[in-house]
């Protein structure tokens, strides 16, 4: 049965609506102080999206689609993706989703000191994590209007 489970996608994080809000160990703090700040680097007057994710999971590779519309939307200035995989999964996403925007590598291990779902969504402006999203990253559309996104700006 645990095995049904995974397989079914029951091992993801349940979604943000039904986990209290501001949980997260990097809600409200300058991304200087996190462990995000070894891999990207941000202005104070850019709005950024981080992304991060597994090359194997059904959940993260869902959001993919979404993940581009920030972009086209203009939701946010850019997007950073932070993923986890072997080759052969890479190999297979790359050949699939054709991805329009950076990915860095990252070991499991680094991942897992970020956060401890995926996929996991950061909303950076002015440097400073505003929301976090731990689990499938919704439309730009809904992201606006469920965090409130004028309140950013």
């Amino acid at each position: 049965m645990c095995i049904s489970f995974f397989i079914s996608g029951f091992t993801f994080r349940v979604p943000s609506f039904f986990t209290p809000k501001n949980e997260h160990k990097y809600l409200n703090k300058s991304i200087i102080d996190t462990d995000l700040s070894k891999y990207i680097k941000t202005f104070q007057d850019s709005t950024y999206l981080i992304f991060i994710f597994s090359y194997s999971c059904p959940h993260c590779l869902n959001s993919i689609e979404n993940l581009r519309q920030y972009s086209k939307s203009k939701t946010v200035d850019r997007i950073f993706t932070l993923a986890t995989g072997d080759k052969n999964t890479k190999l297979y996403f790359d050949q699939n989703f054709h991805p329009d925007f950076y990915i860095k590598d990252l070991s499991f291990d680094a991942i897992n000191k970020i956060t401890d779902a995926l996929p996991t969504a950061f909303f950076i402006k002015h440097d400073t994590i505003r929301v976090v999203i731990q689990s499938a990253l919704p439309s730009p559309y809904i992201f606006r209007k469920q965090y409130n996104f004028s309140k950013y700006n």
